[in-house]
Formats: structure tokens, sequence, C-alpha cells
């Protein structure tokens, strides 16, 4: 029996929307490859094309995908297409984007009738269930009709149900409680967590092994916090289970000799855990990254989220791994009381948090602080604020990201938006939109997702001007272009925030017609729900979806460097007075020799400093450089993208904020870098 497993990202030629190994379609294959016994052909795909293909040439019997936010509609075409061309094709449905609500999850079987099953919560031993009832009868009716943990399926107008029901007829507990099976690890679960085997170790990752792919592997799972925007949150999620850190450290060892042996361009590694390195079993894992980054080189970055308390013990475990390897990702969300109560969360204090960052600093590693916008109860100065007072305590870069509406999250249910005023608009998720050939036929697909842009404390205007302040901290602070700059206010006594205060302020004069064009932008991409959508023709949608910081952080950066370098300049005149004019021109011109182009060399510049003060502080000479990472990405994207244009629209993208500005070498000031 033939089963393909399918986590579909968009594609455009040979660049992917989510680079990432597809880890849960392959713990399924895996698990099921190890229990039907060799009775089935398992097959993985990411690519819509290469489904294709294999969908041309061999039917399946079984159908399995995993769908997310940005990869809904897509999924959901290709499955009907199926459903239209084999009617005997079983198509099952499982992943993160799935509500919790049954009256949500009722409407949408009914609307995508070619979903046979949709199952929730995780999907080995469900799978498991459901492929090899279906080997012994190959009758879709009736596997719909049974009743298997954690499923739903209509037959006609009949609703199936797992054997989740609690005995209320329309409330059935999605929680998992009742039938522990179904989350492996779990305590009287039928399955631990290592009986699932490794994707990686059977070789069924193999094909995925391709340039600027990132590996993705999980050492846990399961979240203890509940926080009501994210669908770890939820009830579903539960107590945390791990896996044998040996497994870990086998997989750990064959991505890296695979790199070595095919000699594919993979730099990151990606884990996805909920809370890394928070958990004493993380420090062995940390042991082990750290022998195999000495022995292959990899990986040269690994990104994670990182736990939201015992920062101690994240510190600890971060500081095994290679200087510079790893950014430590901080989730604030907002420092504002009221916020954090909605939301259901409890964060560290700002002092502890400061002292925190210093020990970090001390070290050589650097900070991510996520904050996000349209959270309840959040207003315009509080936000503000909360960005200031983490700039003030040295946070390196922010995620500033927009609140989303998820589904299986307490944020969907509309109690819960009813509460707090919660108004959203749909936006077109960047980079996810094509026109796809399925089966014979071309479907313009795109993505949407639901942010949002008004709360009973904040209004749409109050929204945009937080948008701009996002924008001023991404061009300056982000990128660590003020680095250096920073260093001197430090020295002088003066917050580093009241510089990017003033630098907001005054991009509304240098930056005038750049900010209204990015207000404009911002408002354009603001949808009222995805069905207005198609009015719309293929090159207005092109036009209006991007990502709009990194967007106009290019343009900032690549088109306007000299007004932005005269409002740097303005700002520091302003509070430094005339008394630093000549630090001031200084500063401001070592700020424009740092920003990188695609357009530039890799040649070092050597700078001279004249003023006494900078002399005192600096030393007499410093050098701008590229690192060898930077060198490497820039080579990487300018190998995808051939004019100039292009180069310029997507460096920042792929090069990150982080790698956005020139390293400023002190020659004779106890060998100094920023």
């Amino acid at each position: 029996m033939y089963i393909y497993l399918a986590q579909l990202t968009h594609e455009n030629g040979s660049i992917l929307q989510n680079r990432h190994f597809p880890l849960g379609i392959g713990l399924i294959g895996a698990y099921l490859q190890k229990s039907m016994n060799g009775k089935c052909y398992i097959e993985l795909f990411k690519r819509p094309s290469m489904l294709n293909t294999a969908l041309n040439k061999k039917m399946p019997e079984v159908m399995m995908f995993s769908i997310f936010l940005w990869n809904e509609q897509l999924t959901l075409s290709v499955a009907k297409r199926i459903k239209e061309i084999s009617p005997e094709t079983l198509i099952v449905l499982g992943g993160p984007n799935i509500s919790i609500d049954y009256s949500t999850n009722v409407s949408f079987m009914k609307d995508n009738s070619c979903i046979d099953i949709l199952v929730l919560t995780e999907g080995e031993f469900v799978s498991y269930l459901l492929v090899n009832d279906f080997y012994k009868n190959r009758d879709i009716l009736s596997l719909k009709k049974k009743m298997y943990p954690s499923t739903l399926s209509i037959e006609k107008d009949k609703i199936f149900l797992g054997d989740l029901t609690p005995g209320k007829k329309n409330t059935p507990d999605w929680s998992c409680k009742k039938n522990k099976e179904v989350r492996p690890g779990a305590n009287g679960a039928e399955i631990s967590l290592d009986q699932i085997p490794s994707p990686y170790l059977l070789g069924l990752f193999d094909k995925f092994f391709q340039d600027y792919a990132i590996p993705l592997i999980e050492t846990n799972r399961g979240c203890p916090f509940k926080c009501s925007f994210c669908q770890q949150g939820c009830i579903i999620s539960g107590s945390i289970r791990f896996y044998d850190s040996h497994r870990i450290e086998k997989e750990l060892e064959y991505i890296s000799t695979k790199i070595q042996q095919t000699g594919v361009n993979i730099q990151e590694l990606e884990v996805a855990d909920s809370n890394f390195l928070m958990y004493r079993q993380d420090s062995n894992i940390v042991k082990y990254l750290r022998k195999i980054q000495n022995k292959y080189s990899y990986p040269i970055v690994i990104g994670s989220s990182t736990g939201k308390n015992k920062l101690d013990l994240i510190l600890n475990n971060a500081f095994q791994l290679k200087t510079g390897s790893f950014l430590i990702r901080i989730a604030i969300q907002s420092l504002n009381d009221k916020t954090l109560n909605a939301i259901k969360r409890s964060n560290i204090k700002l002092h502890f948090y400061y002292d925190i960052r210093k020990n970090m600093a001390e070290k050589g590693i650097e900070s991510n602080s996520d904050v996000m916008l349209g959270l309840p109860e959040e207003t315009k100065a509080s936000h503000f604020q909360g960005l200031f007072d983490l700039i003030d305590i040295g946070v390196d870069e922010f995620s500033n990201q927009q609140t989303i509406i998820l589904k299986g999250t307490e944020m969907e249910h509309y109690h819960y938006r009813q509460q707090y005023g919660l108004s959203c608009k749909s936006r077109i998720i960047p980079n996810c939109l094509g026109t796809y050939h399925i089966l014979g036929k071309n479907i313009y697909i795109l993505e949407s997702e639901n942010i949002i842009i008004k709360t009973s404390t904040m209004s749409f205007n109050d929204y945009l001007e937080c948008r701009k302040l996002h924008l001023t901290i991404m061009i300056f602070h982000n990128t660590r272009l003020l680095s250096h700059i920073y260093s001197f206010l430090n020295f002088r006594g003066i917050k580093c925030s009241v510089l990017i205060k003033e630098l907001n302020h005054q991009l509304s004069k240098y930056l005038c017609g750049m900010f209204d064009e990015f207000v404009s932008a911002t408002k354009e991409e603001l949808i009222e729900n995805i069905t207005s959508i198609g009015i719309m023709s293929e090159s207005e949608i092109q036009r209006i979806t991007c990502n709009k910081i990194f967007k106009f952080l290019s343009i900032g950066l690549y088109k306007y460097a000299d007004s932005l370098t005269n409002a740097l300049k303005t700002s520091l005149g302003i509070f430094l007075g005339n008394s630093f004019f000549k630090e001031s021109e200084e500063l401001s011109e070592i700020f424009k020799l740092r920003i990188i182009s695609p357009l530039d060399s890799y040649e070092n510049i050597e700078y001279i400093f004249t003023s006494s003060h900078l002399v005192s502080l600096f030393g007499k000479k410093a050098t701008l450089y590229l690192t060898k990472e930077q060198i490497k990405i820039i080579d990487m994207f300018e190998s995808i993208y051939l004019t100039e244009d292009d180069k310029i629209n997507n460096m920042a993208y792929h090069l990150r904020p982080s790698n956005m500005a020139r390293k400023l070498k002190l020659i004779d000031s106890s060998n100094a870098h920023f």
C-alpha cells in the first residue's frame, strides 16, 4: 500500500518559503514504517511540484497532510484535486493549524468534503490506527464511522467523533486526558517518544539535504505555559515529555556527517522545542552540540525558542555553544502588567533581565526579545515605553511581531475577542502564493492570516504609529549600525532610547516620503477577508504582499543612506550639543560606512578617529570588515538573485538584521569589536 505524507511549502523555482525539514510528517512516516512492518511504501513531500509528479505516476491509497497557517490553502487545493481524480484515496489531515472548537471543525469538514479524517493532537499513534484499519478493509466509509481517538469525520450529515467525548453530546473533550495513548511519552501512554523512530536515522530525510535547507530536530514535546495567543498553550499540549539524549546525539552526528559527505551548503540547525535550554537534559544536548561544532564546523547558526524562565540555566547552557552561533530569544511579548494578565503570562522582572543581559554581553552572547503588537490591554504609550526600556537594558534585537489570531488558541474564541475589543483584518502571507499545476489543472493559490489592528485600548492610528517605530528600530537598532554610538552614549551616561526616540521623530522630516509610503503600504496590505482578494488581479496581489519591514529596511539603507545619516547627525546634535559637533560628525560617518551593500566589494575599510573624545574611547584606528559568515550569506543570495534590484530588495531578508552592518574592530583599544 502506498502512503504519501506531505507538509507542503510554497515554492518559487528553487526558492522555498519554508526551508525547514518536515519534522512532523517525518516522525509519523517513521512510526508507520516501523509499525506496519514493511507492508507500506512511504514517501515524504515538501515541494508541490514533486508531489504532483509522484501523483501522476502513482496515486496513493492513503494521502496524509500536515496543515500550517502558511500552507492551508495549498494543502486543501491539492487534497481537493486528489479526491476529484481518485475518490478511493483516503485523505487524512492533521497539524497545528486546526481549531480546538468543535463547531468550527464541523464547519471546516463540511466546507472541505475532500478531507475524510481530521486528526487533532499528535499524529503518530492515531495515524497508525487509521492506516492499519484501512490496510485491512480498504473501506473509507466504514473507517469514517469509527470512533478513533482525537479524530473527526463527516459521512453525509452524520458527524463521527473520536472517543474523547466526556458524555455530553456537543461538547467533545480534545484534551486527550482520557486517551493517553495518542500522546506518546505521556504517563500511561502505550508508546514512549523513543519508540517513534528517527526519520533522520531511517534515511527518510536524505532527500531534503539540499543547499540552504534547515534541519529541524525536537528534544522534547509540550509546554508548561498557557499563553492565550499560542497553539502550544492550548490544553492538548500538556506536560513535558523528553526524548532520550543519546537519540538526539545520534541525529546530530547523522545530520553533520550527511552535510559533510554531500557537500551541501547547510549552515543552520533549528530546534523545535518551545522552551529550549530550560531543562536539565538540555545541558547534555548542548555539550554534544558543541562537540559537533568543533568536529564539523556545523551548525554555524542554531535557532530556537528559548525558555520563559530558569534564565540562569538557559545562560549556562547557551555558554556551552560557540560564541555567536546561538541568539537567545526571550519571549517578552509585553511589559504591561494588564496585558500580561490578559494573555496569561508572567515575565521576569526588568532589573533581573538587565543583570542577565549584562552577563550575556560579557560572554559575547546576543539577545533577542519577542514583542507583540496588538495584544489586549496594550496602549501605544505602554508599547513604546516597553521597547524603550528593553533598548536601555541592552537587548540586541527585537522581533516586533504582529499578533495573529491562530487556530487552536484561546484567542481564537469569540468571547475572548469580544472581551478585549480585538478587531482583525486579513493579510496575505509573504511568499505564500503562486500558480500551481496540480494533476492537470492550474490553480492560483495564496495564504492569508488574521492580524489584530485595533483593540479597546489601542486605535488603528496608534497601531500605525507603533509600526513606524518598529521600522525605526529595525533600521537603526536591529542592524547593530548604532553599536559604536551606543558605546559613546553609555560613556557619556546617556540612555540609548533617547537617540531612538529622537530618530523616530527626525525621520518624519528627513524620510517623510518613505515613511508615508510605508504607512500606505501597511494600510494597503490589510483586507477585510480572504474572499475580497478574489476581485484583485494577480499583479495587484503580488504588489501588496511582502514583508513591509524588511522591504523598507532595504529601501532605507540602500536608497536613502544619506538621509538616514543626516537624520542621525541631527539627532545626535540635539542632545549632545555643539560642544560635541565633531563627535556627531564622525559617529555618523562611521554609521554610513558600516552599511553593507550587495553591490560593494568585500575589502576592509580603515578609519582614523580625530576627535579627542572618540580617540580616548576607541583609540586612533578602526577597521570595518565583513565576517566569513557574512560573506558566505551574501554569496548565497547573490547566486539566487541575478538583477541589482532583486539583490537590494532581498538582501535584508536573507542576511537578517544582525548581519546588516560591517563589524568594527578597534586597532589599539583592547581589540574591541562592534
